[in-house]
């Protein structure tokens, strides 16, 4: 009987031990859930990552050039748009943080916060140059991308004066002076680029802007210039330039007589001598608030109102997804990885 009662007892004692344990657990569940709720209601995690709630404050969108050309305008156009798709009335706004051949502004974007509330518009491939000759203050790899706004095409042309018409001339004059902004640019970095892939002994001239270089060109103080097509086809018109080849993997719905670098069998200089205007925003953002971004840029781009309004002004409209915008970035560098001591030669 002793036996028996005592087993009983110690039965009862342990009974009591497990259920204190499981209202220990569930109370701690339940500050937890508590906590979760909390922080759920002000639109943040206990890292601080922007969740429901973004946008909270305005969005900026950094352009590093200066107003009036065209990454200004691309992100002008794109502003109001990403706006409209995005929740809480989101405001969206342009900022022009020139200086540096791009690296002042991208540098801004790189130390802000990662909440998503800064974007840049980032020239793939012409902002690695910084990068690979070690003098720029952001990493184009480590971006978080959003999408690219266009792509744009690019042919090369030369002055009527040069009497060049095909490569082959080029190929065997002793020197080509070319007409560029700066090395930095797409423009010059794929003249440079492309030079050396096609065999062309260039000399580089710089310009302050792209006009500048074809009216040098027009005038005969430079033998060819490398320029988007949108930038170059009204003096194809009037025949003051004289188109040479595009920088298409197809010919030109335009130009069907203008041989494509693709014909001419250079077909990995495409995407080093065209322009990607990207959108990014600072490494570590939180991937709540990329998404929520990704998708209202998706809907900005494809927006008809928004198509009607890129195509009046001349530009293209082939936009691409983060991913595209992404990879761009990461096929740029590789590409231009082996051309570091010729950049670093000019």
């Amino acid at each position: 009987m002793k036996i028996i009662h005592y087993i009983k007892k110690r039965n009862i004692i342990l009974l009591g031990l497990v259920s204190i344990l499981l209202l220990s657990l569930i109370a701690c569940s339940s500050e937890t859930g508590s906590q979760g709720n909390e922080t759920n209601e002000s639109g943040n995690n206990e890292n601080g990552q922007a969740t429901a709630n973004f946008p909270e404050e305005e969005i900026k969108i950094i352009v590093p050039y200066s107003a009036g050309g065209g990454f200004d305008l691309a992100a002008r156009m794109l502003a109001p748009y990403l706006a409209k798709y995005l929740p809480n009335d989101a405001t969206v706004i342009v900022e022009n943080i020139s200086g540096g051949n791009g690296n002042i502004g991208l540098g801004e974007l790189t130390r802000a916060k990662p909440d998503g509330h800064t974007l840049g518009v980032v020239n793939l491939p012409g902002h690695f140059v910084q990068q690979i000759l070690e003098v720029a203050s952001y990493d184009l790899t480590e971006y978080e991308y959003i999408g690219n706004i266009t792509k744009t095409e690019y042919i090369a042309a030369a002055s009527p004066s040069s009497n060049f018409t095909e490569l082959s001339q080029l190929q065997d004059a002793d020197e080509v002076r070319a007409g560029i902004t700066n090395i930095s640019s797409t423009d010059g970095l794929g003249l440079v680029v492309s030079a050396d892939e096609l065999g062309i002994n260039v000399r580089t001239i710089n310009h302050p802007g792209s006009t500048e270089a074809i009216l040098a060109a027009i005038r005969g103080d430079v033998d060819i210039v490398q320029l988007p097509v949108e930038s170059l086809s009204t003096y194809f018109e009037s025949g003051d330039l004289v188109p040479l080849w595009s920088y298409t993997t197809e010919r030109l719905e335009q130009y069907p007589d203008l041989p494509t670098i693709t014909e001419l069998g250079h077909e990995n200089l495409i995407n080093l001598v065209s322009l990607y205007r990207a959108i990014a925003t600072t490494p570590g953002t939180p991937e709540e608030t990329l998404t929520i971004l990704r998708e209202a840029f998706e809907k900005a781009v494809n927006d008809e109102e928004y198509i009607e309004q890129v195509l009046e002004a001349g530009a293209f409209h082939n936009p691409s997804d983060y991913a595209d915008a992404a990879q761009t970035a990461e096929d740029s560098l590789e590409m231009l990885v082996p051309y570091v001591d010729l950049l670093k030669s000019e």
